[in-house]
């Protein structure tokens, strides 16, 4: 299994795109976003986590995983895959019904912990960025972030750009 995290400074590009004070600014991450800048912030998050440049990614296909787990929104991993990959690759949100895959199935699931920028809703319902979103999300039980903590107790995993600490997905797994 492996985990793709990437730490984005979605702080400093929406300060550079949105018309706001700072304060409001660092308000709005951490509580509801206000009702007159919805439609903004998700025109924002479509433009840039949709349409993503690959750089590096296509090598992760490579490796035989039998599931990327990413807190992304962005389309990266979808547009990494190589053309002639030859295997299925399905791809959730935290909030789609889980699926488990056969033991002896050959296909990738990739898992979007946080949603995904391609079917954001005008609420922002499918999408999670603060320790309020996660307490309150409406998730399937026993759902993919249940399922990501029972994998991640069991299976070696593969960690790149974030500090543990700083997630609080994964804070019921490393306490």
């Amino acid at each position: 299994t492996f985990v793709l995290f990437h730490q984005t400074h979605l702080l400093l590009v929406l300060l550079n795109k949105l018309v706001l004070p700072f304060k409001q600014l660092l308000i709005s991450i951490f509580l509801p976003c206000p009702d007159e800048l919805l439609h903004e912030l998700v025109e924002f998050l479509v433009d840039r986590f949709t349409n993503c440049r690959v750089t590096w990614q296509s090598i992760l296909f490579k490796f035989p995983w039998k599931h990327i787990w990413t807190l992304n929104i962005d389309d990266l991993l979808r547009r990494a895959i190589p053309p002639a990959f030859g295997r299925t690759v399905k791809t959730y949100s935290w909030n789609d019904k889980l699926r488990i895959r056969a033991l002896d199935g050959d296909d990738l699931q990739i898992i979007h912990l946080h949603g995904q920028a391609n079917r954001i809703e005008p609420s922002l319902s499918g999408i999670i960025f603060s320790l309020q979103e996660y307490a309150s999300r409406h998730e399937i039980s026993p759902g993919w972030h249940a399922e990501f903590r029972s994998e991640f107790v069991k299976k070696p995993f593969v960690i790149c750009g974030t500090r543990l600490r700083d997630e609080f997905d994964l804070a019921t797994v490393l306490a």
